[in-house]
């Protein structure tokens, strides 16, 4: 504080006065105040506004926080903030108040640096940045936030970013950022910002409070970090971890329907749960399993299997269409979408019957091919409940058919074993009971033989074991031939006789029967 009179000199100079500026106050009573603390430069407009006020009353000099340069004792030039009042009652006499503001204006020149280093440092990054106030109104961006949504300062201060955020996820980006207001806790969330192009970037933001000493929030701080091909990458990720988790239940599914197949053994049964699993698996509404027989491919369905949505066409007479013969002809799987299956010049468009055509919604077909290559038949699927046909489902179905392939060729040899089997048993059975026929007149004969010497009964004797010896004979060679077995065959020999043989063979092998129940026989 220092006193001056209406002649600038100086009338009071306090302790800080002293301290500043290096002078006792017994040194400076009286001397004039621009030949002590004004720079020699500053001296004349000093004096020229006391004269100008003093003159006429301009007031401009008085009571305003005035910016200038002083000067202590030694010469030293320093900045200052000057306010000059007029005594009440006095209007010869008036008092200043100064104030160094040295390390005041250093540190605002500092500050002012440290934001320009700032500044170029959020504008290098490659992040998109941002400052809100405490109640997160935001009044700062970096440039890369600018250059990445194409908006202007005008347009993006406040709330204006909310123009750049996805309409379906503003509301909870809007409510985790309140919550954080409201907490004071830190902001972290992944979400999508729309470009200057219109085209949508995932970013990852986090946003954390800036404190004073006593904890209250000064401003937030907050980035956007582009994440796009990272959360790219992660959807990738998890589709190929579902593709593998379908496959993987795809898998299980086929082995399960494996070894269904597998557990039956008649033809009817393996069409039917083939065609059953394969709608089931490949979640289709229509499937046929279709058997060639005598090389004809188009003429017998073995099994149907609709979902209820085609629940009408169970009862009614299906069979293959042209597609199916192309497939069966060729050996070949065939896989088609809708458009292609109408354009298709082997589709006829129905599947035979009276029934409505089936709707069709894309077509897969794979043969089922036997030893040798030898076609079996074709499953088929139509209308698949989502999307279109794709190769995997093709390779699922192939897996089946060959399963099922297998299956078919194995209960048809069982078939064929079983029957043989059937007719051996038959061949034998008889077989056995015409070799029994010819010993007992055999065993007869034998006895009349050595009971008799009569030549008659002799020669009667031999010529009956002859012909049972012959009718023997030919039994064992059938038996012999192995190959009549498994043709079904059973030779009869044809030759002329005499109903006398006949009867004469007849009596030949029931007499020991009629003489052992003690019966008489009259021929």
């Amino acid at each position: 504080i220092i006193g001056m009179d209406a002649d600038g000199r100086i009338t009071e100079f306090n302790p800080a006065a002293e301290r500043t500026f290096g002078y006792q106050k017994s040194d400076v009573l009286g001397r004039d105040l621009s030949d002590t603390i004004i720079p020699p430069d500053y001296r004349e407009r000093h004096r020229e506004g006391m004269r100008r006020y003093l003159a006429g009353g301009d007031a401009r000099v008085l009571d305003r926080r005035l910016e200038l340069q002083a000067i202590r004792n030694g010469g030293e030039r320093f900045d200052c903030e000057l306010t000059v009042t007029q005594n009440p009652g006095e209007p010869a006499s008036f008092t200043g108040f100064l104030r160094d503001v040295t390390e005041i204006k250093r540190a605002a020149e500092a500050l002012k640096d440290s934001e320009e280093r700032f500044r170029l440092l959020a504008d290098t990054i490659p992040n998109l940045a941002w400052m809100a106030r405490k109640d997160g109104h935001i009044f700062w961006y970096n440039r890369r936030w600018y250059d990445y949504t194409g908006k202007t300062a005008r347009e993006m201060d406040g709330w204006g970013w909310k123009d750049v955020h996805h309409p379906g996820e503003l509301l909870k980006v809007l409510s985790r950022w309140q919550e954080s207001i409201d907490t004071g806790k830190p902001f972290s969330m992944v979400f999508p910002l729309k470009g200057a192009d219109g085209a949508f970037r995932h970013f990852l933001t986090l946003v954390n409070p800036f404190r004073d000493p006593g904890g209250e929030i000064l401003f937030w701080f907050g980035t956007n970090t582009d994440i796009t091909e990272q959360k790219e990458a992660e959807e990738r990720l998890a589709a190929l971890a579902a593709a593998e988790k379908n496959r993987a239940g795809l898998l299980s599914q086929v082995a399960g329907a494996s070894h269904s197949i597998n557990a039956v053994l008649s033809v009817e049964s393996i069409t039917r749960v083939l065609s059953e699993e394969a709608r089931r698996i490949l979640g289709t509404h229509i499937a046929l399993t279709s058997l060639t027989r005598r090389d004809e491919y188009d003429k017998d369905v073995s099994a149907v299997s609709l979902s209820e949505k085609y629940s009408a066409y169970r009862d009614r007479e299906l069979r293959p269409d042209g597609l199916s013969a192309h497939v069966c002809r060729t050996n070949q799987p065939l896989r088609l979408t809708e458009a292609e299956v109408e354009s298709h010049p082997r589709w006829s468009g129905s599947h035979g019957g009276e029934a409505a055509p089936l709707p069709t919604r894309g077509w897969l077909g794979v043969p089922l091919i036997g030893h040798g290559g030898r076609n079996l038949g074709i499953v088929q699927l139509s209308d698949k409940r989502d999307g279109e046909f794709t190769p995997e489902d093709e390779a699922v179905l192939a897996q089946l058919a060959a399963t099922a392939s297998v299956g078919l060729e194995n209960a048809r040899l069982y078939d064929s074993l079983r029957d043989q089997d059937k007719r051996k048993d038959e061949f034998l059975a008889t077989l056995a009971h015409e070799l029994r026929n010819p010993l007992a007149p055999i065993r007869t004969g034998l006895q009349i033989l050595k009971l008799s010497a009569d030549g008659d009964q002799a020669r009667t004797a031999r010529d009956m074991m002859e012909r049972q010896l012959g009718q023997m004979v030919r039994l064992v060679d059938d038996l012999m031939d192995v190959s009549r077995v498994s043709r079904g065959q059973m030779e009869l020999l044809l030759e002329r006789t005499t109903v006398r043989t006949v009867f004469e063979m007849a009596i030949e092998t029931s007499r020991p029967l009629v003489e052992a129940a003690g019966h008489e026989l009259s021929v």
